[in-house]
């Protein structure tokens, strides 16, 4: 965990990908298809959220 807002902003798109997944795959509607485009594109928005971090981060890390 590099900074704690942008790991929070990953693990909350992390929930919401899985969270829209599982609603449209568990109603009872059989026609109810889920949008993958959007649930991919959350999961890897999340993975790069988690793994990044923040400028003010790394300027105290090199003493600027």
């Amino acid at each position: 965990m590099k900074n704690l807002r942008s790991t929070l902003l990953g693990i909350l798109m992390i929930v919401s990908a899985i969270a829209t997944a599982g609603i449209a795959l568990l109603d009872s509607d059989p026609a109810t298809n889920p949008d993958w485009a959007v649930i991919f594109g959350l999961l890897g928005g999340g993975s790069v959220a988690i793994m990044t971090r923040e400028q003010a981060t790394h300027d105290d890390e090199n003493g600027e």
